[in-house]
C-alpha cells in the first residue's frame, strides 16, 4: 500500500496498536521530558561527585531535594538508582589490603568503657583507629581520631609506616583543637594495637586526664564507628583507588577530610554535616536502619579483610 503523506503512515501504525496520533505525540513528549529530567539529574550527580565521588543513591537523593523542587523533577530514590545504573554510574572497588593492627605485645590492655555508654555531647568520646591507603607499590597509614557525637574527624595524620608517631600526631591534633576540658570525664577508645598501648600514647592520654578504653576482643563491632569511618573515606571518597606518590596521597587525604567534615551529609546525624553538629546543631533523626549483629557480620568481615 502506497501512502500519500507521512502522516498517513503514522495513522496506520497507530491504528495497528489501537492508538490515536494524539496519544502518540503525547507519549513522545513524555519521553522527551523524561530524557531531559534524567539528563539534569545525571549532570547534578556528576557535580556532587566532584567532591563526594563515591556517594550512593540514598544520600544523593537527599542532597538533590532542593534541585529537584527547583526544576519540577519528581523522582524517588529507586528511580534515581535506575537512572544512574543505566548511565553506568555505579561504583566499584578494587582492593589491596594490609594488616594494621598488631596486638601481640607486652603492653597493658585496658577494658572497654563504651559498652552501654550514652553519648550526649562533643568531646565526650574519641574513637581512634588506623587504616591503609595504597601508595605506589605499597601503603601509607592514616591515623584517625573521630568525635563520636558529631562524627567529625578531629585529628588525623598520614604516615609512611605503622610506627606510633602517626597515631600520636593525630591525637595531638585532636587535643589541640578541643578547647576547654568538658565538664565530664573524656574517654578515648581504640583497639589493642601496639600504637595505642605503647607508653608514649598512654602517657599523652593520662596527661590530659582522659580515660583509656579498648576493645575486649579483636572484634570490629567493638570499634564499629572507627571501622565505618574507614569505609566512608576509602569507598565513598575513593581513597581506596590509591596514589602514585605519598605527596599526592597526603593532598587527597587532606581534601577528603575537609570535605567530609564540612560537606558530607551524614546519615547518623539526620543528614547534617559533622561540622554543623560539632558547632552546636542538634543531630536530626538517623537516616539508616540499625541491623542486627548477625546481619552486620558479613559486611564487617569484608570491611576488615
Amino acid at each position: 500500500m502506497k501512502l500519500r503523506y507521512p502522516s498517513e503512515g503514522l495513522r496506520v501504525l497507530c491504528g495497528l496498536f489501537g492508538l490515536t496520533r494524539h496519544a502518540y505525540y503525547k507519549a513522545v513528549k513524555r519521553k522527551e521530558q523524561q530524557d531531559i529530567r534524567d539528563h539534569l539529574m545525571i549532570e547534578k550527580v556528576k557535580k556532587i561527585r566532584q567532591d563526594l565521588p563515591g556517594t550512593g543513591t540514598r544520600r544523593l537523593h537527599h542532597m538533590t531535594i532542593s534541585y529537584r523542587k527547583k526544576h519540577g523533577i519528581k523522582m524517588g530514590r529507586d528511580k534515581l538508582h535506575e537512572v544512574l545504573r543505566k548511565a553506568d554510574m555505579h561504583i566499584s572497588f578494587k582492593k589491596r589490603s594490609t594488616r594494621t593492627t598488631y596486638s601481640d605485645h607486652g603492653y597493658k590492655r585496658y577494658k572497654n568503657l563504651t559498652e552501654g555508654l550514652e553519648i550526649t555531647a562533643i568531646n565526650q568520646l574519641y574513637v581512634s583507629d588506623i587504616t591503609y591507603i595504597p601508595v605506589g607499590s605499597g601503603f601509607a597509614y592514616l591515623s584517625l581520631v573521630t568525635d563520636a557525637y558529631s562524627r567529625k574527624i578531629v585529628g588525623w595524620h598520614l604516615h609512611k609506616s605503622l610506627h606510633a608517631i602517626g597515631s600520636i600526631k593525630a591525637l595531638n591534633m585532636a587535643l589541640n583543637q578541643k578547647g576547654e576540658h568538658p565538664p565530664y570525664q573524656m574517654i578515648h577508645h581504640s583497639d589493642r594495637g601496639i600504637q595505642y598501648c605503647c607508653n608514649d600514647y598512654i602517657k599523652l592520654l593520662n596527661d590530659n586526664k582522659i580515660l583509656v578504653s579498648m576493645t575486649n576482643f579483636p572484634d570490629p563491632l567493638e570499634n564499629a564507628l572507627a571501622e565505618r569511618m574507614h569505609r566512608t573515606l576509602k569507598e565513598e571518597f575513593k581513597l581506596e583507588r590509591g596514589f602514585p606518590t605519598f605527596d599526592l596521597a597526603l593532598q587527597a587525604v587532606a581534601r577528603t577530610i575537609y570535605v567530609y567534615n564540612h560537606k558530607y551529609p551524614h546519615g547518623s546525624l539526620g543528614y547534617l554535616t559533622p561540622n554543623q553538629v560539632h558547632r552546636g546543631r542538634k543531630p536530626g533523626k538517623k537516616k539508616w536502619k540499625k541491623y542486627s549483629r548477625k546481619a552486620n557480620q558479613a559486611v564487617l568481615d569484608a570491611m576488615v579483610a
